[in-house]
C-alpha cells in the first residue's frame, strides 16, 4: 500500500546506540530483506530482543527520549521492541485500506498478539490472539486460537 523508509542517519544512529548494548538480539527489516544483522538501504523497521522485559523498556525509553520526533519505539512481547517511523503504524495502513477500497469502519476486523497491536484492536473490531499480551487480551473482544477463526465469525 505505502512504504515510507526510517531515514539513513537515524538507523545509523539506533545501530550506534544498539551496538554498546550487551547480549541482545537485533534485526533490521526493508521490503526484500525480512532480517538483517546491519542497517539496510530503506529500513522500515528495527526489531530488538532482550534478555529480560526491564532492559528491553530501559532501552525503549532512550530511543524515545531521543528520537521521538523520529521514530514510534513499541514494546512488541516482553522482551522484544520493534522501532518504526513515527508516521507510519497499523491503524494509518488500515485507513488508508478503507479510503481506497471504501470500506465502513464497522466493517474492518482486526486480531493482534503484541503491544504494537493494542491501538489497532481498541479503534477497529479487534481480537486477540491466544498467546497474546495481558494488555491486548484485556481490551480485545474476544481471544482466538488463530487468524482461521477469525474469518470463520466474520464469515457467519
Amino acid at each position: 500500500i505505502f512504504e515510507k523508509t526510517i531515514n539513513k542517519d537515524l538507523v545509523d544512529g539506533i545501530y550506534n546506540i544498539i551496538l554498546k548494548e550487551n547480549n541482545i538480539s537485533n534485526f533490521f527489516c526493508n521490503k526484500d530483506i525480512r532480517m538483517s544483522q546491519k542497517p539496510l538501504d530503506k529500513t522500515v523497521k528495527i526489531n530488538i530482543e532482550f534478555k529480560n522485559k526491564k532492559d528491553a523498556i530501559k532501552f525503549k525509553n532512550k530511543i524515545i527520549k531521543k528520537f521521538c520526533k523520529y521514530v514510534n519505539c513499541y514494546l512488541m512481547y516482553d522482551k522484544v521492541i520493534e522501532i518504526i517511523r513515527i508516521d507510519t503504524s497499523k491503524i494509518i495502513a488500515i485507513n488508508k485500506i478503507i479510503n481506497i477500497e471504501k470500506i465502513d469502519k464497522d466493517d474492518v476486523y482486526t486480531i493482534g498478539d503484541g503491544y504494537n497491536d493494542l491501538e489497532m484492536i481498541k479503534k477497529f473490531n479487534g481480537y486477540a490472539m491466544k498467546n497474546s499480551v495481558k494488555e491486548l487480551k484485556q481490551n480485545a473482544i474476544e481471544i482466538l486460537n488463530n487468524v482461521y477463526e477469525l474469518i470463520q465469525k466474520i464469515e457467519k
